[in-house]
């Protein structure tokens, strides 16, 4: 409510807030997701049941369930869904001082990494590979966030092993779902 009023000093605007009750939160819920746990989703997320508030006392708020969100995203990702779309998080009114939220999840077709070929390493720097394998191997999930982590750092293993004007050219073959080459 906002009222302006005439004072001696001149016009002063007053205004007035209903915040409502706090509401603590009943679920957390992640309709669509089949392929990885509750529990697992849950632990990725700041906002849990029976709560008001989420880790560390941080308010819940529209920023921080955008947080929590792209979390999300990033934990699929990383598990190889890169197609994953996790919607904008919705409040449900769940009784009179509740709330639910649900975070929308449409997974996409889950991929792997089935062919990891390196082409023209010279052995110096395999040999410092076989020291510190890449994170992109067959048979893991394929995020392709780590395909230029991989290409940086073979070209840093370059530099290391004496190839300092060394380059790194990555190529994907995708022709087949599910499936990184």
């Amino acid at each position: 409510e906002a009222e302006l009023a005439e004072d001696v000093e001149g016009p002063v605007l007053t205004i007035t807030a209903d915040p409502g009750p706090v509401c603590s939160i009943s679920a957390v819920d992640f309709p669509g997701a089949r392929n990885l746990s509750s529990r697992r989703l849950e632990s990725t997320v700041s906002v849990h049941p029976g709560a008001t508030r989420g880790w560390r006392g941080q308010d819940v708020s529209d920023a921080s369930l955008e947080v929590d969100r792209l979390a999300l995203l990033d934990l699929y990702r990383s598990l190889g869904f890169p197609d994953v779309e996790i919607g904008a998080p919705v409040l449900e009114a769940d009784g009179d001082d509740r709330v639910r939220v649900v975070f929308p999840v449409e997974e996409g077709l889950r991929w792997f990494v089935s062919e990891v070929r390196l082409v023209g390493v010279p052995a110096e720097t395999a040999a410092a590979l076989e020291r510190s394998p890449l994170a992109l191997v067959e048979t893991a999930p394929w995020d392709p966030r780590q395909l230029e982590v991989a290409r940086r750092r073979l070209e840093g293993l370059l530099a290391d092993t004496g190839y300092p004007d060394g380059r790194v050219a990555a190529r994907v073959d995708t022709s087949r779902p599910g499936e990184a080459r």
